[in-house]
């Protein structure tokens, strides 16, 4: 049934917390603010435990109450929930990755995330006045790829952020990635 396919689990391999979601998730992606809130309500009541948000679809806020409300009226606890975010490619340097993160848990309504992925492996300067900028200088800064890792994987150490890893990344940076000393080593 399609209630079993939403609740199924999918351990997390390398998991730091022995974690698991569920194998379908609610994407949020290009759901326009003034109805993404009742689409995660929808969601929820219809049992999605997964919410797969990110800051560059600029809807967290609405979700955040969604899932509050849903919360709160005890259609779900936040532990039932799996709540996914991801670090945008303006937000690459250490000190961005953490206000990026305390941004999107504000927004969310949550105090911590289940998952925070690095969006794209691609750093760009973080743009004056919010406008993205698509030069060179901009999209290929000298930002290393394994520094903003392990500050994601940091947030992961201090439980703002129960798993992290990477999405749309070539393996070769995944294995930098995963194959460098841990701020959790030192």
């Amino acid at each position: 049934s399609t209630t079993k396919a939403i609740h199924a689990k999918v351990l997390l391999p390398n998991s730091q917390c022995g974690g698991a979601m569920n194998s379908q998730a609610f994407g949020t992606w290009q759901a326009k603010k003034g109805e993404v809130y009742t689409a995660v309500k929808n969601a929820i009541a219809c049992g999605y435990r997964t919410i797969d948000c990110a800051k560059i679809y600029r809807n967290q806020d609405e979700i955040g109450v969604a899932i509050h409300e849903c919360i709160t009226e005890g259609v779900c606890s936040r532990s039932d929930l799996f709540i996914i975010s991801k670090v945008w490619n303006t937000d690459h340097a250490p000190e961005a990755v953490a206000a990026s993160t305390k941004r999107t848990i504000a927004d969310l309504q949550c105090s911590y995330l289940d998952l925070l992925l690095i969006h794209w492996p691609t750093p760009w300067a973080h743009p004056a006045g919010g406008v993205d900028d698509f030069s060179d200088e901009a999209m290929f800064p000298k930002t290393k790829f394994v520094v903003e890792g392990k500050e994601v994987e940091g947030f992961v150490a201090t439980a703002t952020a129960a798993e992290q890893t990477t999405s749309n990344v070539a393996t070769y940076k995944a294995c930098l990635l995963y194959t460098s000393p841990s701020p959790r080593d030192s």
